[in-house]
């Protein structure tokens, strides 16, 4: 199959191959358990799927004695979607199949926050990651920022872009001739998730991220509300406390600047929030457990809200609570009810892959999911 025909189909048909990228191989009732459908609803669906060979049906015979295994797989085309992370001067691409594995990266660094330039310098780092690979057509280009994105296409907000609105889909389809979506990173890296990570388990979970700035999505049922308020930062206006009771915004104590605030005042030498992060002196050390317990009230107190299956914890400050866990779970215990089971929290290392990855994951569904 040379390219993915999903002209006519229905948002049924849609999601069920979207299932079975996610998902990989699955029996047919597998399939209705998800989609709440009847195993002949789910044959039905799957029968244009199968005449177009975006669905293939495998069989395995499993013991000597017993019936053969059928299963239904998704059969994809050579190609490829790309993913880009835009933070301050920074910028990482990923490339990756229709099944989100990546088949290769990039990095560069952008000379000017002018859109035009902007445009520029992403569109001859996708040219040159594509280029590696020219027997394979690139179908989707996604790019995450940190700010508010409005319908998919349009920057309103940003803090690397200013605030200005730069219709940079357009821009970049202009200038790649690629269809572009454009998400809230956050937001990104939440979708990510929801299809490659923790929501292959969890039917809802809360995604936080500290560091740089401090943002939240949560995820139901693989879901990411598509909301401009993702950029605002309006869990960094929630209250909550530290150790010592005092409470304060999350946005002003779960930052790389708030880090190195509190440990300067402490006496610490660090000059840079990755040296706080470290332990550079014992000051540095009490800054970071005070950080990591004021993230564990910030996330039992959205947790208190969303009722998540589980919680995933990323940014460039995850490695603090990671390296203080004690401190955190101490944090998350003051905000949250004795008898409560337990959260389930994945701490991911800090990596701008992985937003990549995520703006990689939104022009992907994109892609699937939209007529």
């Amino acid at each position: 199959m040379s390219r993915m025909d999903m002209t006519g189909l229905s948002a049924a048909h849609r999601r069920l191959l979207l299932l079975l990228i996610q998902q990989g191989p699955l029996r047919r009732r597998e399939l209705g358990a998800l989609m709440d459908l009847s195993p002949g609803s789910i044959t039905r669906l799957t029968k244009p799927l199968e005449g177009r060979g975006l669905v293939v049906a495998t069989s395995e015979q499993v013991n000597a004695t017993g019936r053969p295994v059928h299963r239904l797989e998704a059969a994809l085309p050579a190609e490829t979607i790309v993913g880009v992370s835009l933070s301050g001067e920074a910028l990482r691409v990923v490339r990756t199949d229709l099944r989100g594995r990546t088949l290769g990266v990039a990095a560069g660094v952008l000379d000017s926050a002018e859109s035009t330039s902007v445009v520029a310098r992403i569109g001859d780092l996708v040219e040159g990651l594509t280029g590696e690979q020219p027997d394979s057509r690139t179908v989707g280009l996604g790019v995450g920022v940190s700010g508010i994105v409005r319908g998919g296409r349009d920057v309103v907000r940003s803090l690397h872009l200013g605030d200005r609105l730069v219709p940079l889909g357009r821009m970049l389809e202009e200038r790649l001739g690629i269809s572009c979506v454009v998400a809230n990173d956050v937001a990104a890296v939440a979708l990510d998730e929801a299809w490659f990570g923790v929501g292959r388990d969890a039917g809802s979970f809360l995604v936080v991220t500290v560091g740089e700035g401090v943002g939240g999505a949560a995820v139901f049922r693989g879901v990411v509300p598509d909301a401009e308020a993702h950029g605002i930062g309006l869990l960094g206006h929630l209250p909550v406390a530290g150790p010592d009771g005092r409470m304060v915004r999350a946005g002003q104590t779960l930052t790389d600047a708030a880090l190195l605030r509190r440990a300067a005042s402490a006496g610490s030498a660090a000059t840079t929030a990755a040296e706080v992060a470290a332990g550079l002196d014992a000051a540095a050390v009490t800054a970071c457990r005070e950080f990591a317990w004021a993230c564990g009230s910030l996330v039992a107190t959205g947790a208190a809200f969303v009722v998540p299956d589980a919680v995933v914890l990323l940014g460039e400050r995850a490695g603090v609570v990671a390296a203080y866990r004690a401190d955190f779970d101490e944090g998350v215990a003051s905000a949250r009810e004795g008898v409560a089971p337990p959260l389930a929290v994945t701490i991911r290392a800090h990596d701008r892959d992985v937003w990549a990855h995520g703006a990689a994951v939104a022009a992907l569904v994109a892609h699937v999911s939209r007529p």
